[in-house]
């Protein structure tokens, strides 16, 4: 059964449902908003490669552009486009003619599944100072698995609190027993369900998504194994390169002291050689 950790299934059941955007939010940003209105998710085209990139939520919540990613996975590819796509963002409400103006407050949440950390929050900040410039960007990751375990223990009071960003990490048989203590969840429940009775929705497939993130996973485990691959390798190889290298100089000692005509016994303990291989080496010589 697909749940809300797929794209789709998330962006079908919170714009099916203002009201359940509009309360995930303002559970999350802790602050009330009166309204809220979905933007064209296409950023500006890339201007090194040339491509149009999209986002998944872009919503203007009274006077504050909020851009939200859904994760399915977590990892450093993933932290490095949430990154990418949140300074785009700000790029794209820059007010035209000023110098580096914003037109409102930018805020990008990331929910992440499966992982188990807190929650954190990046700011812009200025050290020298210590002013902390939340006018500009704020980015909240939201750890969706660190609520469900609160679920799991049964933590009533934080239930209550959280139950909006709770419900998008449960199963489907979970979130229909969740759902029969509030009326709220209760509907989400009822949008998760239509998306996997097969209601046509306008974003990829939960199943076509599910096999891009696996092949991500696969290509960067590709990279990371080349990567390795290339690092074992070229040490490797500076450990062979010092065996001949050393090879090579034992060789070169052992002719010079032929030249000088010094004893067999003498060149056996000075270059640790067998007598074979002095008379090989004695035989080139020649």
């Amino acid at each position: 059964m697909y749940t809300a950790k797929y794209e789709s299934v998330f962006m079908y059941s919170v714009t099916k449902d203002y009201y359940i955007l509009k309360k995930l939010l303002e559970t999350i940003l802790n602050k009330n908003i009166d309204t809220i209105t979905l933007l064209n998710p296409n950023l500006i085209k890339d201007k090194t490669k040339n491509r149009n990139q999209k986002l998944d939520i872009l919503v203007k919540c009274d006077e504050i552009y909020v851009n939200i990613e859904i994760n399915s996975g977590y990892n450093k590819y993933i932290a490095n486009r949430n990154l990418l796509y949140a300074f785009k963002v700000c790029n794209e409400f820059q007010e035209k003619g000023s110098i580096y103006k914003l037109k409102k407050q930018i805020i990008q949440i990331n929910l992440n599944f499966n992982r188990n950390k807190y929650n954190e929050e990046y700011f812009i900040f200025d050290p020298t100072n210590k002013i902390r410039l939340t006018n500009i960007l704020t980015i909240y990751n939201i750890n969706i698995n660190f609520y469900v375990n609160k679920y799991y223990e049964k933590d009533t009071e934080f239930i209550s609190k959280y139950k909006y960003i709770i419900m998008l990490g449960l199963e489907l048989d979970e979130l229909e027993n969740f759902s029969k203590e509030d009326d709220f969840v209760k509907k989400f429940t009822k949008r998760v369900k239509e998306v996997n009775e097969d209601v046509i929705i306008p974003w990829i497939e939960p199943e076509v998504e599910r096999r891009m993130y696996e092949e991500m996973l696969r290509e960067e485990a590709i990279k990371k194994g080349t990567r390795q691959g290339k690092r074992i390798g070229i040490k490797e190889g500076r450990k062979e390169g010092r065996k001949e290298g050393i090879k090579e100089g034992i060789k070169e000692t052992t002719k010079n002291l032929l030249k000088l005509k010094v004893d067999l016994n003498t060149i056996i303990q000075a270059t640790g050689l067998t007598q074979q291989e002095i008379e090989n080496i004695k035989y080139e010589l020649q």
